[in-house]
């Protein structure tokens, strides 16, 4: 197990050489991602990991994309996605333009699931959708828009289960081993690089999906993230979180309004 101090040096170095800052994650978990690194990358030590990376940044990267969370699905938790093309994108259908933020969107899969969304209700013409990540390695899946086969069939089920209305194979081009998303679904996301812990806030966003992601953060990177959210949303704007993830306790639970709590959907008063 990787002590606290020696995950506190890991933290300093990454911070002070690289310029993110994992001190407000929750400690516990960086333990067992580093602890997993280490052993993938069959160092020593996590003093050997930092080593290497101040002789080689170009390591920099990979260590990133072990450090960040990966972890989504195409259309995962369906039940969300049909909820919310039942209940909400039908009020949405009422605005000329609809700004939607995948934060923390990892290699991209429920960002295209929604933009499928979006097309299905004929709403896709008038959306931008953001999708963002620290995890350049996952931008760059992202961006690529590529499903491995070996998920397409639990990616149509999940479809289905989301109120899917189309053949979901009409998405996707077979190259290779890979399905890859066709270019009108495709090139409706923005995929950029996005840091919730330092950057600003985007602006005037109806919908902000962020499933998964506070849990990892401590109780005061979790309210500096959700004030960053909160400043970027629109007035009713909406708020999805994972299912295990809370505004209670929070300052901010007295700012949103709990639509939906199997499916952890929040609207700001």
């Amino acid at each position: 197990m990787i002590s606290a101090k020696e995950l506190d040096l890991f933290i300093k170095v990454v911070y002070s050489e690289f310029g993110y800052d994992f001190s407000q994650y929750e400690q516990q978990i960086l333990q067992h991602r580093l602890a997993y690194l280490q052993e993938k990358l069959q160092f020593k030590s996590p003093n050997e990991i930092i080593s290497y990376l101040l002789l080689d940044r170009t390591l920099f990267p990979e260590i990133l994309s072990h450090l960040t969370i990966t972890a989504t699905e195409m259309f995962r938790d369906p039940q969300v996605f049909k909820y919310i093309r039942e209940h909400i994108l039908p009020i949405l259908a009422t605005y000329s333009r609809i700004k939607i933020w995948h934060a923390g969107c990892a290699t991209g899969e429920e960002a295209f699931a929604f933009t499928i969304l979006l097309h299905e209700e004929n709403l896709l013409d008038r959306a931008i959708i953001y999708a963002t990540d620290i995890n350049d390695q996952a931008l760059r899946r992202a961006k690529a828009g590529i499903l491995p086969l070996s998920s397409l069939s639990l990616c149509e089920q999940n479809y289905f289960k989301a109120g899917g209305k189309q053949n979901f194979f009409e998405y996707l081009t077979i190259d290779g081993g890979n399905g890859v998303f066709k270019d009108f679904i495709r090139n409706k996301i923005v995929f950029s690089d996005h840091n919730l812990v330092s950057d600003h806030s985007f602006s005037e966003v109806e919908i902000i999906f962020c499933r998964n992601v506070l849990i990892y953060f401590q109780k005061d990177l979790r309210n500096k993230v959700l004030t960053l959210f909160t400043h970027s949303l629109s007035h009713k704007g909406y708020l999805c979180l994972g299912h295990t993830e809370t505004l209670r306790f929070t300052a901010f639970e007295h700012e949103y309004e709990l639509i939906s709590r199997p499916y952890k959907i929040h609207r700001l008063r």
